[in-house]
């Protein structure tokens, strides 16, 4: 129990000095800008973001540790770099379901990038885990009320737009082994026409849940390497499309 306490206490204090990082500061910009218009008080939205992230940054690096997943800085780095590209298709395929899945793929397809897909994988389930859980403390945090086309109808409903910026710690070195803070971007994008905002990010936060454990068991069965990348994108994409289903049936 004393190694839990010392890691949480090395991880808040690595996170606290990540908040003067001018990476972190511009992702804080980033995302303030993405409040501007659609909260009433973008600042707050941003701040509550920034203590929401701060908090699955320490639950990512506890999993990382206890997980054994090792994470070298530049495979974060080709999944930020794939994500970034895929947002220019579609904002919502600025995940890590998506950017990693593809990495991995492209590892066992080609062997190219030079990663182990196995922790790649891991780090999208643990990710999605966060995720869920981010979503059912905060996710309906701002929410805002939208109107619908539905057959030809226009209809009330809430829309949920939720960013949050989460600084995790890892821990390079052989020898002398030294923490590194690195920071992900996780945003939740949803909206419902039939249910209390409360009531919708709980079921969002249940699937996302179901999705990251359905990934772990993949995982730690040892099936096809092939298996969970694949699962990665197509069981996300499920999500988003049964979700929109739901709403409009």
């Amino acid at each position: 129990m004393d190694g839990l306490y010392l890691i949480v206490y090395f991880t808040i204090v690595d996170i606290l000095k990540t908040y003067i990082s001018p990476f972190f500061i511009l992702m804080l910009i980033i995302i303030y800008f993405q409040y501007r218009g659609i909260v009433d008080s973008p600042v707050k939205a941003t701040i509550t973001s920034m203590i929401y992230g701060s908090l699955g940054g320490i639950i990512a690096t506890i999993l990382f540790i206890y997980l054994r997943i090792y994470i070298i800085p530049k495979d974060f780095i080709y999944i930020f770099f794939v994500a970034i590209l895929l947002s220019l298709v579609n904002t919502r395929f600025m995940c890590f379901a998506y950017g990693g899945s593809i990495v991995a793929l492209g590892n066992l397809l080609t062997g190219y990038p030079d990663i182990d897909p196995q922790d790649i994988m891991t780090i999208v389930a643990v990710f999605h885990l966060i995720e869920s859980v981010l979503i059912f403390l905060n996710g309906r945090s701002g929410s805002s009320i939208g109107y619908f086309n539905l057959n030809g109808k226009v209809v009330q409903g809430y829309n949920f737009n939720r960013f949050w910026a989460l600084p995790f710690v890892i821990f390079i070195g052989d020898t002398m082994i030294r923490p590194m803070t690195l920071i992900a971007i996780l945003n939740y994008g949803d909206f419902t026409l039939k249910s209390h905002p409360k009531i919708k990010t709980i079921k969002a936060s249940m699937m996302l849940c179901i999705y990251s454990m359905v990934l772990f068991l993949i995982l730690i069965q040892g099936l096809n390497s092939f298996i969970a990348p694949v699962f990665g994108i197509l069981g996300h994409e499920f999500i988003v499309h049964y979700s929109i289903w739901r709403e409009k049936s």
